[in-house]
């Protein structure tokens, strides 16, 4: 009785170490992911019929589809061709994506700062729209709004994570596809010479 009692107490002494380092790994891990993690927040999962490009790579170079898509703000359906002839900036975006909440204030001052010279347009991404909703309410954003609701743009376009954003010149081209959050500066850099190109 005492041997078993001392084989349990051994037991539990180790245990309890081990379940307390796991659980303070645990909770960095979840920490890091939430708050110090890489940009990229959010992956899209398409089924194994659809065929993605690797991280928008095979889009550059290429020209921006101009499939219709549900304006956010309820008032039917709009086009990348409704933005000929003026550079264009897409940023995909999901409420559930922290650096997308963080990059689209810094999206939305230079956009500001440049108005008409450059168009720019946040997608929402296969989201629940009242989260989407509260996020742009949240982030004070008012450049066009629209929803991929089917993520059918994002695939043409070989996004895989969130936040991305594709940067086109004037006739649509793409000049760039950017997996990550982007600073207000590295978005002012990349806005300025799209406007002075056009």
């Amino acid at each position: 009785m005492r041997a078993s009692r001392s084989r349990l107490l051994a037991a539990a002494a180790v245990a309890l170490p081990v379940a307390l380092l796991a659980a303070v790994g645990t909770a960095f891990a979840v920490d890091s992911m939430v708050d110090d993690g890489p940009p990229v927040d959010a992956e899209l999962r398409f089924s194994a019929e659809d065929t993605v490009p690797p991280e928008g790579s095979g889009a550059t170079g290429t020209f921006l589809p101009h499939e219709s898509w549900e304006r956010f703000d309820g008032e039917g359906s709009a086009s990348l061709a409704d933005y000929s002839g003026r550079p264009l900036v897409l940023n995909f975006f999901a409420s559930y994506c922290v650096p997308c909440a963080r990059e689209m204030p810094a999206l939305q001052s230079v956009a500001d700062e440049l108005g008409d010279r450059v168009a720019v347009v946040g997608m929402n991404l296969v989201d629940e729209e009242d989260a989407a909703r509260a996020l742009v309410e949240r982030t004070g954003v008012t450049y066009d709004l629209g929803r991929d609701e089917d993520g059918a743009l994002a695939q043409a376009l070989g996004v895989v994570n969130l936040p991305t954003t594709v940067f086109a010149s004037a006739d649509h081209e793409v000049v760039e596809v950017h997996t990550g959050a982007l600073s207000e500066a590295q978005l002012r850099e990349r806005m300025t010479e799209l406007a002075a190109a056009a």
